[in-house]
């Protein structure tokens, strides 16, 4: 049901050991963006924030608890800790389940793939820790059009982040890239990072 990576178990044990509190594992939320789509929480959990409704998982030295809401989207995750050139922090994968995926319209875009490729190994891993996401809407004349999502979505921040961050290292990798442009709409954001 859950994987957890080598080095996602390890920063798991780190953070737990770094708190005062008596810290047992750690708790999985999601909040849906459809019947396929979730976003994906991580946080530490003490022995007086388990709830008797959570659907615990152990691991030798944790548990993962997930609540009955989040439970549906929980099937076949992967839990990573990954550093970044754009930060570092926990990424979760599910199968079948990617929001970033590359538009139909765009599959034998070479410029697009590449673009997707850097999305998918080093943007989205890097913003994931503040549960933000990053997709790939069109490419027109060599034109990018993204979207942002998640905690990126209505964060004051996220200006910087296209700009400093993203844009940069596309740039770095696609030097062909025209304009970049953000077609999030920002006012609909519901849970951003920053404010």
């Amino acid at each position: 049901m859950i994987t957890i990576t080598s080095n996602a178990k390890t920063k798991i044990l780190q953070l737990m050991d770094e708190t005062e509190e008596n810290i047992t594992g750690i708790r999985i939320t999601t909040k849906p963006i459809n019947m396929q789509q979730a976003e994906f929480g991580l946080a530490l959990v003490a022995e007086d924030e388990i709830a008797p409704t959570d659907t615990t998982v152990n691991f030798e030295e944790f548990d993962v608890y997930v609540d009955p809401q989040s439970l549906p989207y929980v099937e076949n995750i992967k839990i990573d800790y990954l550093e970044t050139s754009m930060g570092s922090g926990f990424k979760i994968d599910k199968s079948g389940m990617n929001s970033s995926t590359l538009p139909e319209h765009l599959a034998d875009n070479p410029m697009a793939e590449r673009i997707q490729q850097i999305i998918d190994s080093h943007i989205n891993p890097a913003i994931a820790m503040h549960g933000g996401w990053v997709a790939l809407i069109d490419l027109k004349d060599n034109d990018l059009y993204l979207e942002m999502g998640g905690g990126c979505q209505g964060c004051g921040m996220a200006a910087a982040t296209l700009r400093q961050g993203i844009e940069t290292l596309l740039r770095q990798n696609v030097p062909d890239l025209g304009e970049i442009y953000d077609v999030t709409e920002h006012d609909l954001g519901l849970n951003p990072y920053y404010r």
